[in-house]
């Protein structure tokens, strides 16, 4: 995976994870492709024909989408158009990362992290406990409380760095059977069943996305589709009778509208059938 400031980004899925928050952010599937190839060209410019292929393979699409995918990727690293300070443009060229802004990281690297941070912690307590001035300056009657003072600190702050590192080791979402049990469903159509938590409503999602299964049913690229969501996550079903079933389960914001919703759907569905 690479690193751009707090941001790890998945080089699998089109997901970032922030190492500050743990908070975890889905991203276009697009802006996605686009984010990795910078990353792996990274201090060098990508001129904008190679995004544009490698990003929409097999597609014709204009400039304006590569240039939405470069906008949002500023707004996720809070950078500008105008400062630039990750993501630079070089006029009627390209984009580039400048070389320090990305580094490549591995999960044994956060491992490295934490040796390295407790150790530090480890050898700061017995540097404080190895001063018999200062200790004598404290007047305690019993010289070992320091010393077990000392090692429950270290113990503490070892212990609070693996609660904040463990998720990384660990990051995929999991689903309690209570979440399944409490579904409801509502057949949208012969084409389209969603399957939802109580009290979401999926009247927008319905209305949105089922002429479009229609459509793609039309074109025989599906068969039918199956939604799923909860509060947290949408999983995506696509049937088709030519092919395997695909699923994709997308971890969801608290503030994603149903608008949204759809359109991260119809993406998702489109990305599957070409």
């Amino acid at each position: 995976m690479y690193r751009i400031k707090n941001w790890l980004i998945d080089t699998e899925h089109p997901l970032v994870k922030n190492i500050l928050t743990n908070e975890e952010r889905r991203i276009g599937y697009h802006d996605h492709l686009v984010i990795l190839i910078l990353c792996k060209n990274t201090g060098k410019v990508t001129t904008k024909e190679e995004l544009l292929t490698g990003a929409w393979p097999g597609k014709h699409v204009s400039e304006g989408s590569l240039t939405q995918s470069i906008r949002s990727i500023r707004q996720l690293l809070e950078d500008s158009g105008k400062e630039q300070k990750y993501l630079k443009t070089v006029a009627k060229i390209g984009y580039k990362f400048e070389s320090e802004t990305v580094q490549k990281t591995h999960e044994k690297d956060i491992g490295h992290t934490l040796r390295n941070i407790s150790e530090h912690v480890i050898s700061e307590s017995e540097g404080l406990v190895a001063a018999p001035h200062e200790a004598q300056k404290l007047k305690v009657d019993k010289p070992e409380n320091n010393v077990l003072s000392y090692t429950c600190i270290t113990l503490g702050l070892v212990f609070l760095l693996i609660a904040v590192y463990l998720p990384f080791f660990n990051s995929k979402p999991k689903f309690e059977a209570s979440s399944w049990i409490s579904m409801e469903k509502v057949q949208v159509s012969e084409l389209l069943t969603i399957y939802f938590e109580p009290g979401l409503d999926t009247r927008d999602i319905s209305v949105g996305v089922a002429p479009y299964v229609a459509e793609l049913k039309r074109k025989g690229e599906l068969s039918r589709a199956i939604l799923l969501y909860t509060s947290k996550t949408l999983s995506i079903v696509t049937l088709s009778d030519s092919a395997s079933p695909h699923n994709v389960v997308i971890i969801l914001n608290k503030n994603d509208s149903s608008q949204k919703l759809v359109s991260i759907i119809k993406e998702e569905m489109h990305h599957y059938d070409h």
